[in-house]
C-alpha cells in the first residue's frame, strides 16, 4: 500500500488506558480542546500514584526548552510547532493489526499537568458499550483516552492552557465510536489506530484516508447504517480470532 501523506501542526499521541486517575471536576464541553478542568487531585494510593507519574512523565520536556506552564509568566503555550507527518495507511477495518475492538462512549475529559509541568494532557473517559475483540484481556468497563492538550484552572483563578494539536482520530464527549487499538504495557495503555463515528444510525471516517475513500466514492464502509457496519466488524473479528 502506499503511504497517506498528510501535513499538520504538531503530532499529538493518543493512548487508551484504564480508568481515570484523581479526582479533579471533569468538564463536559463535548470539544474537549475548550473545556476548563480544576486542579485534580492527587492519586490515593502507591500504585495510582505509580501510574500518574508513568502517564504524565511521558508528555515531559524532552529538550530543555519547555517552559513550566504553571508559572505565572508561563501559562499560555497555545503556540505550536511546524512539522510534516508521513502517515502509513491503515486499513479501514484494522482488526488484525488492533488488540481490542470495541464500541465506546466518551463521557467526560479531565486536564493533567506533565510530570514536569511544561505541558498539559486530557483523559477521556470511555464508557465500553460492546466489545469485538480483547487480545490482551485488558478492556474494562470503562477505560481512557489520553490526548496531548487542554487547561486546568489553578488555585489562584488563572487558566493555563496547552495547545491541542490536529490528529487523526481525534474524539469528542458524548459521541460513540468503533475504536481500533493496541495495547501499550508501560502505561496500562491502548494506542488508538483507527476510529469510526457513530452517528444518527449510521458510521462516519475520522481518518483522512477514510476520509478521502469515501469523498471519492471508493470506501465500502462510509455512510453504511450502523448495524451493517457492526455486523461487518464482528465478522471481520470473528474470521481473525483464530
Amino acid at each position: 500500500m502506499k503511504p497517506f501523506k498528510t501535513s499538520i501542526l504538531f503530532l499529538g499521541v493518543l493512548f487508551l488506558t484504564f480508568g481515570t486517575l484523581g479526582t479533579g471536576q471533569q468538564s463536559k464541553n463535548e470539544d474537549w480542546t475548550k473545556a476548563v478542568s480544576s486542579m485534580p487531585a492527587e492519586p490515593a494510593n502507591e500504585s495510582q500514584r505509580a501510574l500518574r507519574y508513568a502517564r504524565s512523565s511521558r508528555f515531559d520536556d524532552t529538550t530543555g526548552k519547555k517552559r513550566r506552564l504553571d508559572l505565572a509568566q508561563n501559562a499560555d503555550d497555545t503556540r505550536g510547532s511546524g512539522m510534516s507527518v508521513l502517515f502509513r495507511r491503515i486499513p479501514p477495518m484494522p482488526v488484525q493489526q488492533s488488540d481490542a475492538v470495541l464500541i465506546g462512549n466518551v463521557t467526560n475529559s479531565q486536564a493533567y499537568f506533565s510530570g514536569d509541568r511544561t505541558a498539559i494532557y486530557t483523559e477521556l473517559q470511555i464508557d465500553v458499550e460492546r466489545v469485538f475483540k480483547d487480545r490482551a484481556q485488558t478492556v474494562g468497563s470503562a477505560i481512557t483516552i489520553l490526548a496531548l492538550g487542554g487547561a486546568i484552572r489553578l488555585p489562584d483563578g488563572r487558566i493555563a492552557r496547552q495547545f491541542a494539536p490536529p490528529m487523526q482520530n481525534r474524539l469528542y464527549v458524548d459521541r460513540r465510536y468503533v475504536l481500533f487499538a493496541n495495547y501499550f504495557a508501560a502505561t496500562q495503555s491502548f494506542n488508538v489506530i483507527k476510529a469510526w463515528e457513530l452517528r444518527n444510525g449510521t458510521v462516519a471516517p475520522l481518518s483522512d484516508s477514510d476520509i478521502s475513500d469515501a469523498k471519492s466514492g471508493k470506501s465500502k464502509y462510509a455512510n453504511m447504517t450502523e448495524s451493517a457496519f457492526l455486523d461487518a466488524v464482528q465478522d471481520i473479528a470473528s474470521s481473525t480470532s483464530q
